[in-house]
């Protein structure tokens, strides 16, 4: 079970990939840089980083990312995930089609 959710959590950092260039594209603010996951309100110690040519970096796995019409598709290890987003401020919230939340805080430098 662990061994999917590693795969879920590399796969929503290629997910928010995709958000950076999808509202950079659209003139919004940009997103790249460093997310922490947080778990129950506190950071889990999960970093990912979001980069503007469309790649991320999650505990050193590589993956691609493409933005569709209101959501991203996230592909790692020859699978490819679907999720729906919001951002508030600096609060990500992502969403798969399991309904599923993961929250993401933006870490500043």
């Amino acid at each position: 079970m662990r061994k999917t959710s590693g795969i879920k959590a590399a796969l929503a950092i290629l997910l928010l990939a995709g958000i950076i260039a999808a509202i950079a594209g659209c003139g919004g603010p940009a997103l790249a840089g460093k997310w922490a996951e947080m778990k129950d309100g506190e950071p889990s110690g999960n970093i990912m980083e979001f980069l503007p040519d469309g790649t991320a970096d999650y505990a050193g796995f590589k993956g691609e990312w493409k933005f569709e019409k209101d959501q991203l598709m996230c592909s790692l290890w020859g699978m490819t995930v679907t999720y729906a987003y919001k951002i508030s401020g600096s609060t990500l919230t992502l969403t798969d089609d399991d309904g599923a939340e993961e929250i993401y805080k933006r870490v500043k430098k």
